[in-house]
């Protein structure tokens, strides 16, 4: 009986470190950082495509810099809130959704949201920011608002702040 126990711990053993050496090629996206941010200088701005939500219609890439860690955002004009984030993949880039979910807001032209959504490729190995910018009265909505990243697909982070006046 011993012998039948010694034997199935090595194979138990054996089949586990096997398995423990599967290679996932997988994107994986890490959280850098969070809070209210600076913008530090436009990089590249276009048109929202058909199938992105935006209530400024607008996609804009930016440089920023931390100015506060927190996911308590004061509900004001022109407050930059987000998430920096990284993403390691063999793929040297990579397809990025990111959503912004929020409590229903009215854009300028009657429109309500209560998501909105845009789709890009990202360079792997590079730090890229997911941020909010306050930009109507109608925007300034106080409640949960999150930040959810997709690669490829799948929902690989999401971030949660409180919007308070």
């Amino acid at each position: 009986m011993k012998k039948l126990f010694v034997c199935l711990t090595v194979a138990m053993g054996l089949v586990m470190g096997c398995a423990s050496k599967t290679v996932h090629n997988d994107p994986t996206v890490q959280l850098v950082s969070y809070g209210i941010y600076k913008e530090e200088a436009k990089k590249s701005s276009r048109p929202a495509g058909s199938d992105e939500m935006m209530v400024g219609d607008v996609y804009k890439e930016i440089d920023a810099v931390l100015l506060q860690t927190t996911d308590t955002i004061p509900s004001r004009m022109h407050v930059l809130f987000g998430i920096e984030y990284s993403i390691a993949s063999p793929e040297k880039e990579v397809d990025v959704q990111v959503i912004h979910v929020h409590p229903e807001i009215t854009s300028p032209d009657g429109k309500v949201y209560g998501n909105q959504t845009y789709r890009t490729r990202k360079e792997t190995g590079k730090v890229h920011h997911a941020l909010y910018e306050i930009e109507a009265p109608g925007e300034m909505v106080e409640g949960p608002w999150t930040i959810q990243v997709f690669v490829d697909g799948r929902k690989q982070l999401e971030k949660a702040f409180d919007l308070k006046k």
